[in-house]
């Protein structure tokens, strides 16, 4: 358990580690609670880069994520979603949307 928890610290208490852990964050096949905060202390308490390094690394690795999970769904779209939901609880759902 020991070189697991050294492995995931020093893969994700590095600067792209940081990139790449508020992507994944960011996406909808990833989350894990508190991750990249908890990883953006101890890179920061670390001394690696300055506090607003980190700051930015993670918020442009968010951002990231988050347009790759925009580009994906809108390559689905709406007919895409119907293979994810029933059509159904899609049409419950457009109703309480309208109102």
């Amino acid at each position: 358990m020991r070189s697991l928890t050294h492995w995931v610290l020093t893969t994700f208490a590095s600067p792209i580690g940081i990139v790449i852990l508020a992507a994944l964050d960011s996406t909808l096949f990833f989350w894990l609670p508190f991750g990249i905060d908890a990883a953006a202390v101890v890179l920061s308490m670390r001394g690696v880069a300055p506090w607003w390094a980190v700051a930015l690394l993670a918020s442009g690795g968010s951002v990231a994520g988050a347009l790759a999970t925009f580009w994906m769904g809108n390559k689905v779209g709406d007919a895409g979603l119907e293979r994810f939901a029933s059509t159904r609880y899609l049409a419950s759902a457009g109703k309480r949307i309208e109102r």
